[in-house]
């Protein structure tokens, strides 16, 4: 199994340089999109995984505002340059600000033994969503 990672990022490169280092034994390619507003951070974290030839970033950077579609934009930015690095048969998407925690081997089996499925998170608009029923800051916000 082909296994790529896109990740959006905007913040602290040794983070992100910590994640990629931990994805990189079990998946094939990583391609890292930094938000546009970041450039010390895109600068920072190109130079600290420069030795990673398996590690991209995208040249087509988008200014990334939570909860707006320019999440949607950077996204496909990051699928667009993954395309250039041939085919997978899995692809996932991660923040910047994520670490995986169950251990890579098992996470990659899980798909091994799913090749046929896929997994996202979604809700109808119509409807309540997670976003109006956990309450916080993001609860008043309508899509």
């Amino acid at each position: 199994m082909k296994l790529a990672v896109v990740i959006l990022a905007h913040t602290h490169p040794p983070h992100l340089e910590r994640l990629v280092r931990r994805l990189r034994p079990t998946v094939d390619e990583v391609v890292i999109h930094v938000n546009a507003v970041a450039e010390d951070m895109y600068q920072e974290s190109r130079r600290r995984l420069a030795d990673d030839g398996h590690v991209h970033f995208t040249d087509e950077r988008h200014r990334v505002r939570w909860g707006q579609y320019s999440i949607v934009e950077a996204s496909l930015a990051g699928l667009r340059h993954l395309r250039t690095l041939g085919r997978f048969d899995r692809v996932l998407l991660m923040s910047g600000q994520d670490y995986p925690v169950r251990p890579l081997a098992e996470i990659r089996a899980f798909f091994e033994q799913h090749p046929d499925q896929q997994f996202m998170e979604m809700f109808r608009l119509d409807q309540p969503n997670w976003f109006e029923t956990q309450g916080g800051p993001y609860a008043p916000m309508r899509r």
